[in-house]
């Protein structure tokens, strides 16, 4: 998938395709897991519950790698 910013406007906001996309991508990669059942079937697929899979350890790694200083200060890693 290309970037989702484009070169002339990096602030450039994903399209509903592009969200959908990604979504897909996370759920077929278990690290986005989406409400399931008879229930979860009546509702709209945006009012779903999603539950991250991902471990918190990971997540702050991640964070304090990509964000810097700001998430490692909010994080207090």
């Amino acid at each position: 998938m290309e970037s989702l910013t484009g070169e002339n406007d990096p602030r450039r906001k994903p399209t509903n395709i592009e969200l959908a996309l990604i979504l897909e991508s996370l759920v077929a990669s278990r690290a986005i897991l989406v409400e399931e059942g008879a229930t979860a079937s009546r509702k709209a697929q945006g009012d779903r519950k999603v539950i991250l899979n991902i471990e918190a350890d990971e997540v702050e790694r991640v964070l304090s790698d990509i964000g810097g200083t700001n998430w490692k200060n909010a994080l207090g890693v």
